[in-house]
């Protein structure tokens, strides 16, 4: 896993957003009410108080749902981003993890980076001892350019990435029908912007970001899902001792690069286990925009044991493909009773469900 402990140089943390009560500006300056904008919308699901059907729903938000009110924030956006500040940054991360342009999977390509490669192009500055007017330099310059390498699919991107979020601007968002929250659902977002809090005005003790959040300032997490007791240690070579003390240390840094990258599920779940444990109460696990990639699997493996064997999960999805993969995942997980729907039709979909329910329908 790689954190960030400080915001990157001119790049100041945001400070903690006061709460608006229901309040936000647009990006025009007027004042919109979600509270009464939510009174007078379509009304999709009847009130239900604590204790019965509804009162309790869990929300996994993905980054799905922050594309479906236009915000800029797949990681093709991050790529393009990243191109128009840094170039050759962008280079050096297309190639060395080996995206090929497609950096909708930069996530679980950080597994993937061409550490041969990386190691057979410093080789070029590992300079033989018997060389000829032998400089001190000449026993860093393969660790120092191999360093530079690793530095920019993992620091120098994850800089870039802070920098990115803290430029999405979730003020100018308006709040879509499909969308009708009450204020006991609760929220496991996997979104590290505040369109939550800037649209819907729901209540940060409502919410967990399970992996870091812009709003205030804290340690955003990204990384892959390829356990470090799985990744060859490239020092584990036959007559170690034989090996250039220089090579080693090289071989070190790559070691740490995957093991630095690695997302300790099972240390976030473990920090949040009060959240996980409360979901034995849940009606409802409604999952809007979320890819249901393996990378997060250990997340919904954990909701899943916690939460009761009876209760609907309702699933949202993008496109038929989309919609074929979420359905290998649940099928996967030995989830049974599921519904998919397009998140347009969320609405509907939840609606129907609460109908059925009340009218004991099959």
């Amino acid at each position: 896993m790689q954190e960030l402990p400080a915001a990157p140089a001119g790049a100041d943390r945001p400070r903690k957003r006061k709460a608006n009560h229901g309040h936000r500006e647009s990006c025009n300056g007027k004042k919109i009410n979600y509270r009464k904008w939510q009174s007078s919308a379509l009304k999709i699901l009847p009130h239900h108080p604590k204790g019965t059907l509804m009162s309790f729903r869990l929300f996994v938000i993905g980054n799905g749902f922050d594309l479906f009110h236009k915000l800029s924030s797949s990681l093709a956006d991050f790529s393009r981003y990243v191109k128009q500040k840094n170039p050759n940054l962008h280079e050096t991360i297309d190639e060395y993890l080996q995206l090929e342009g497609n950096w909708n999977t930069l996530e679980m390509s950080l597994a993937d980076f061409d550490a041969e490669r990386a190691l057979d192009e410093a080789l070029e500055f590992l300079q033989p001892y018997s060389t000829e007017n032998w400089k001190d330099a000449y026993h860093h310059e393969y660790q120092y350019e191999l360093g530079k390498t690793i530095a920019a699919v993992s620091t120098e991107l994850l800089a870039h990435f802070y920098n990115w979020i803290d430029s999405l601007d979730t003020t100018c968002l308006t709040p879509k029908p499909q969308f009708n929250f009450s204020q006991s659902d609760i929220f496991l977002t996997f979104n590290y912007t505040n369109t939550l809090e800037d649209v819907y005005s729901i209540e940060a003790t409502n919410t967990l970001s399970i992996h870091g959040s812009i709003s205030n300032g804290e340690d955003l997490i990204l990384g892959h899902a390829w356990d470090p007791e799985e990744i060859p240690d490239y020092n584990n070579v036959p007559n170690p001792e034989d090996l250039d003390t220089r090579v080693m240390e090289g071989n070190e840094m790559v070691n740490s690069y995957f093991q630095e990258t690695f997302k300790p599920t099972d240390e976030i779940i473990e920090e949040h286990h009060s959240f996980f444990e409360q979901l034995r109460e849940a009606s409802m696990v409604i999952i809007i925009g979320h890819s249901l990639s393996c990378v997060d699997r250990p997340y919904f493996e954990e909701i899943y044991k916690n939460t009761p064997l009876d209760i609907t999960w309702l699933v949202t999805y993008h496109s038929e493909e989309d919609k074929a993969n979420h359905l290998d995942f649940l099928i996967s997980m030995g989830i049974e009773n599921f519904k998919q729907c397009n998140t347009q039709d969320i609405a509907q979909q939840l609606r129907y469900l609460i109908f059925s329910s009340e009218h004991n329908l099959t």
